[in-house]
């Protein structure tokens, strides 16, 4: 299955935020109807959860939970791998984006995030030494990680992944990609991690990442979702966080997750992505070199060098806004909430030209 995008990056009004979903989580948020989870007790009942989540703790960024993956990584590791104390390795792809916290930033390869941020966490992020030179993982490159965990996989804890890569332009996977990133991290007994904060997949991986859609926007909230055997090698006391699992953040989230389910949102969006890439495509727009995405997280792809008036993607962004649409360059990508009319997803083009 390939991937399809549920959860459109930042802004406040994405995921089911508005319209009708609106009214159910302002209800949340205001402490009425919704059911309370808190993630203080692992081993708390899950069956106010709409969907089969084995343990669940929560945090109020997106950030917090990436860096609770790699210390859960580690944790599982030295526990149940065998592999020897300070040798654990998380590895990731070029291009990713999990956040702005130190150790996230380690994995990066955007100087822009790195850049006066010196020194890095050792032994996470995208590069491996093969024979004596250092090697980056590509994303959707399956050989590169797979050479990496032939050279590495003894000592491997996890990878780290988008199932598409937001911040990179909206950069989608080939067919099969993580089915068969997932077949390599089962054979070498290493950990998949998902980063599913802006996007899902069909794949089920062994750790994942949620955050934004989460609470639609209404509230900060993330998670880490994982089997108790993952989970459960951190120990009470060894990890926590000042709101983590708190009743406000959990009613907003279990009533959001509803929202997404009851009212076909995914499925939703797909249908409206389908339409909003072919129109775009129709338009054939000669400053265009490609329109690709999943869902409602789309992106084009603007080529500057054939402009003969110098118009840039940000101009582009610039008309867009005059236009009533937010949208963010260099790659030019667009995520509208998921309750999005059909008569308002034509305003996205409509009249634009490039």
């Amino acid at each position: 299955m390939s991937p399809t995008a549920i959860a459109p990056p930042t802004s406040p009004t994405n995921g089911a935020a508005t319209r009708n979903g609106n009214g159910k989580l302002v209800k949340a948020k205001n402490g009425n109807g919704a059911p309370h989870l808190t993630s203080a007790d692992p081993t708390a009942p899950t069956e106010t959860l709409p969907v089969d989540i084995a343990s669940w703790t929560g945090g109020a960024r997106g950030s917090a939970e990436h860096e609770t993956a790699v210390k859960l990584a580690h944790k599982w590791a030295y526990l149940k791998k065998g592999v020897p104390t300070g040798q654990a390795l998380v590895l990731s792809v070029e291009g990713n984006f999990h956040g702005r916290t130190l150790g996230v930033i380690s994995m990066s390869t955007d100087p822009e995030s790195r850049a006066g941020f010196e020194p890095f966490l050792a032994g996470v992020g995208p590069t491996f030494v093969d024979g004596g030179a250092v090697r980056t993982i590509r994303f959707n490159k399956v050989g590169d990680l797979e050479r990496a965990l032939e050279l590495h996989g003894a000592n491997v804890a996890a990878f780290l992944v988008e199932p598409i890569q937001g911040e990179a332009g909206i950069v989608v996977p080939d067919e099969g990609y993580l089915t068969k990133v997932h077949a390599l991290c089962k054979k070498h007994n290493v950990l998949l991690i998902c980063d599913e904060i802006q996007t899902h997949d069909g794949v089920r991986p062994d750790v994942v990442l949620l955050g934004k859609a989460l609470s639609s926007g209404v509230y900060p909230v993330s998670a880490v979702l994982a089997d108790r055997e993952v989970m459960l090698c951190i120990q009470p006391g060894e990890h926590g966080s000042t709101y983590g699992g708190n009743p406000l953040a959990c009613a907003v989230a279990l009533t959001a997750l509803r929202v997404l389910t009851d009212e076909q949102l995914a499925p939703r969006a797909a249908a409206l992505g389908a339409l909003f890439r072919r129109a775009l495509r129709d338009l054939r727009a000669p400053l265009v070199r490609a329109v690709r995405g999943r869902g409602l997280l789309n992106a084009l792809v603007f080529d500057a060098a054939k402009s003969t008036r110098g118009r840039s993607a940000w101009q582009l962004c610039l008309l867009l806004k005059s236009r009533g649409v937010l949208a963010k360059p260099d790659v030019v990508r667009f995520a509208p909430p998921l309750v999005i009319a059909e008569e308002d997803r034509g305003a996205h083009y409509r009249g634009v030209s490039c």
